[in-house]
This record gives C-alpha cells, sequence and structure tokens, in this order.
C-alpha cells in the first residue's frame, strides 16, 4: 500500500486530464473480495483527475462468492457503477471501457477475458453513435489478430491470452475491421515492460498499446511501465511512465506524427 500511495502521488503529479485504469486492481489475498477490491478503489480515490476502471480477470476470482453475478455487482457497486461497461466523451475523442464478466462459468479457462454477446452488440451500437468522433477503446486482455506483445508461455498455452480467445476471437477484430473511427486500443494483462517493439502495433490503422503493471510483485521483467498520452494538433505521442525511477523514460516514447483528423482519414481510406 505504501508504494500505491506513491504511485497515486506520481500520477497526480504529472497532471493529466484523465487517468484509465485497464482492471485487475485488488491483490492477494482475497483479489476480487469486497476487501481487497474497497482497498483499491479507495486507493484510486486519491486520485485528483477523473478517472476509469474496468474489470480484469483477477477482479473476479474471489473463492468465497458462488457465482460471476455477484462479483461484478460487488465490483460495480465498490466503484459506484452501472454496468461493466461505459462510454465517455472527452474533448475530441471517445473511450469505451470494456470489461471481462466471465471466470467460473468458464469451461477451459477461468481466467479468459470474455465480453458476452450483449456488450459486443452495446460496443456495436455506440461505435454507430460515434462514427464522426476518433474512438479509444480499453480492456483488459489484448485483441486476437492485433499482433500486439503477449505473454507466450504463461496467456497462450492457456488460453487466456486474448479476448474471447476460447469463444470466437475473431468477433472482436471483426467489430475492428467494420468502424473505421477506432484509432486506439489499449490493454494490459502480461505484465510485460514497454521496451519490446511490438509493444505498440499499427494493424489496419488502430495503433493498439500494450500496457505494462505498476505491481512490484507481478512484473515480468522487473520493469514497472504506465503509458502517457499526450495529443496535440498535429501528432499524438504514447509515453512510458518509469514508477521506479518516477520519471517519463523519453527513451521510450512513441510518436504517431499525424493529427486525429488525419488518423481517422487514413482509416476512412483503407475502407475505399
Amino acid at each position: 500500500m505504501l508504494a500505491d500511495r506513491v504511485l497515486i502521488d506520481d500520477l497526480n503529479k504529472l497532471g493529466a486530464d484523465f487517468t484509465l485504469v485497464l482492471g485487475d486492481i485488488s491483490g492477494q489475498p482475497g483479489a476480487g473480495g469486497p476487501e481487497m477490491t474497497q482497498r483499491a478503489v479507495e486507493l484510486l480515490r486519491g486520485l485528483q483527475m477523473p478517472w476509469r476502471n474496468l474489470i480484469g480477470n483477477h477482479d473476479l476470482e474471489f473463492e468465497q462468492i458462488e457465482t460471476d453475478r455477484e462479483n461484478v455487482v460487488l465490483w460495480l457497486r465498490a466503484h459506484g457503477y452501472r454496468l461493466p461497461w461505459h462510454r465517455e466523451d472527452r474533448g475530441p475523442l471517445t473511450f469505451l471501457f470494456l470489461s471481462t464478466e466471465r471466470f467460473r462459468e468458464h469451461d477451459i479457462q477461468p481466467h479468459e477475458v470474455y465480453f458476452t454477446q450483449r456488450q459486443l452488440a452495446w460496443a456495436n451500437d455506440e461505435l454507430k453513435r460515434c462514427a464522426g468522433r476518433p474512438v479509444v477503446i480499453a480492456s483488459h486482455a489484448p485483441v486476437l489478430g492485433s499482433n500486439l506483445l503477449v505473454n507466450a508461455e504463461m496467456h497462450v498455452r492457456a488460453g487466456n491470452a486474448y479476448i474471447n480467445q476460447n469463444h470466437v476471437p475473431g468477433q472482436i477484430m471483426d467489430l475492428c475491421c467494420r468502424h473505421r473511427n477506432i484509432l486506439f486500443w489499449f490493454s494490459g494483462h502480461s505484465h510485460l515492460s514497454h521496451a519490446h517493439p511490438d509493444a505498440i502495433v499499427n494493424t489496419l490503422g488502430i495503433h493498439f498499446v500494450h500496457t505494462g503493471t505498476t505491481s512490484a510483485d507481478w512484473a515480468r521483467e522487473m520493469k514497472r511501465h504506465s503509458r502517457v498520452v499526450d495529443v496535440e494538433p498535429e501528432r499524438v505521442v504514447i509515453r512510458t511512465f518509469d514508477h521506479d525511477k518516477r520519471a517519463l523514460d523519453p527513451s521510450l516514447d512513441f510518436v504517431i506524427p499525424h493529427s486525429l483528423d488525419h488518423l481517422m482519414a487514413a482509416r476512412q481510406a483503407r475502407a475505399r
């Protein structure tokens, strides 16, 4: 908790307009349970800017809860949210937050990040409604077919590296192909650093962005990284905040030398 309070202080000093949390906020013992979830939410409430969280696989694994629905409801109540998914418009961007909804009900791998058909239908409808706006999607796990970095040893063989990996995962990329206003998709899950060349990839005109972990216990390469995104008039810069150095690491800057309007036009041109 001491390290986490330092993390909140550092994020507040960055002075961001908005903070996007990618799930798996509660730790062991008791991950996904009322005590750990509430402690994590109280910590996040120390942020001095608006923030939004989504559900990760470990947020639903509390053994003393019998059903996934009960665990989802516990998580929602702790945050004061109505649904596991959410749309938020901020400046020129629309954010869609998509959450896993299953753990116990999985037949193959409980830690598979899973979107129900209801959630996918909601995302499809919202993307239609904001067709003229650039969209950022956030989820805990990445999209199969994005070519984004994943943890091959732990997640691919276990069947939980990607969203809906055991339940027609191609539906997620199909969503990306049908909606040409999706420009960015941020995900975590693999706990890897940002130093890999495929930690950010451009597939079909969408920048898929891997985001590391802030946890000292679970960082798989001894690097604790978060993303900081600057949207400027003629470019977008995706930066890395190193939580051990407590500073931005300029060597890991990823510069997109185009405006949001240009990126939208490029995606539309691909459709033609």
